[in-house]
């Protein structure tokens, strides 16, 4: 996308950041789920009495990795871009 020198972005442009933006941070969020989770059970099997701190780090990311993208493991059926382009129309509707 070519940066337009002082004219305004489009909605659609804006949304297309979005996207990227979320779907970058949720894939590092996801990233940190999969190292922690490898670490329980790595931790676990060797009788590592803190391997549960391991297993709260990967929830936690978890976690945070849904509050990123708008959604959980039950949104089958809608898109982050989905989400986006609402959270867009919402917030550029009640800004009227």
């Amino acid at each position: 996308m070519e940066e337009k020198e002082n004219e305004p972005w489009t909605t659609e442009e804006v949304t297309r950041l979005i996207i990227k933006e979320r779907d970058r941070a949720v894939k590092i969020a996801r990233g940190f789920s999969e190292k922690y989770t490898t670490e329980y059970a790595a931790r676990k099997k060797a009788g590592n009495d803190i391997a549960f701190i391991s297993e709260r780090k990967a929830d936690v990311a978890r976690v945070i990795g849904n509050a990123i993208s708008g959604g959980n493991a039950l949104s089958l059926n809608e898109t982050m871009g989905d989400r986006v382009k609402f959270e867009m129309k919402k917030y550029l509707d009640d800004g009227k």
